[in-house]
């Protein structure tokens, strides 16, 4: 099985002011050496605390942050869900504009396409065509990150890149969203990064994951295994918590 992906020694740094306008310009390593691979029709799951470099790996991977390292596509088109999906949707244009807006920025310039594939898209996520017509306040949590998986996906992307898709989101419809991504996956051969801060969720969800630490990779392996053997102190830590 190729690669869908490969990330080769990746370091982020930010600056940042310390003490006001006049202080000192401080530099931190958000990421440190991170090396993975994701092949195709993959699940990766990438887990660590809040400020571990989760979210950083995902903007790098889009060209969001400036980096150094090596990330390559392998002809593929790369798309992202993100945490907040109330945030993540303009309250003043109707779902069926989103979706079509986000077509003719791929380069659909026909109108009748772009509105039967946002049609079709809107049924492949699990709502109905009368969704199309309303706001995303008229939405409930999970219908908005239903839009939001079909925002991401209506442009073709071969790797989706899923930020915590589901922690802002009550246990029961965080099955559901699961389980439509999962049939989505199968159904479109999808490679998915799905990062999370919650190893119980990644466990029946992912092929295989790593585990970040303060910018480092410190175990990675498939989930029976990492929570059967645990190697580093920080994942027995995780998993102590559970």
């Amino acid at each position: 099985m190729s690669e869908i992906l490969k990330v080769r020694d990746l370091n982020v740094k930010f600056n940042s002011r310390v003490g006001g306008v006049f202080g000192n310009t401080v530099t931190k390593e958000v990421l440190k050496g991170v090396s993975f691979d994701i092949k195709e029709g993959e699940i990766l799951g990438l887990v660590g605390e809040s400020g571990s470099g989760k979210s950083t790996i995902a903007k790098a991977v889009l060209s969001l942050v400036p980096y150094e390292g090596e990330v390559v596509m392998n002809n593929a088109r790369a798309s992202m869900v993100f945490q907040d999906p109330k945030g993540s949707l303009n309250p003043s244009k109707r779902v069926g504009w989103l979706l079509e807006e986000a077509l003719y920025l791929s380069g659909e310039k026909d109108k009748e396409q772009r509105s039967k594939k946002a049609r079709e898209m809107i049924l492949t996520v699990g709502l109905k065509e009368e969704h199309l017509m309303r706001y995303p306040s008229e939405l409930s949590g999970g219908q908005r990150q239903r839009v939001c998986i079909g925002l991401a996906l209506i442009p073709g992307p071969r790797l989706l890149i899923a930020d915590e898709p589901v922690s802002a989101l009550d246990v029961t419809i965080q099955a559901q969203i699961l389980e439509l991504l999962k049939d989505l996956q199968q159904k479109l051969g999808l490679s998915i990064l799905f990062i999370s801060h919650d190893l119980r969720v990644v466990y029946n969800f992912c092929d295989r994951l790593i585990i970040l630490k303060s910018g480092n990779i410190v175990e990675e392996g498939i989930p029976e295994q990492v929570y059967a053997h645990p190697v580093a102190d920080y994942t027995k830590e995780l998993l102590s918590s559970i």
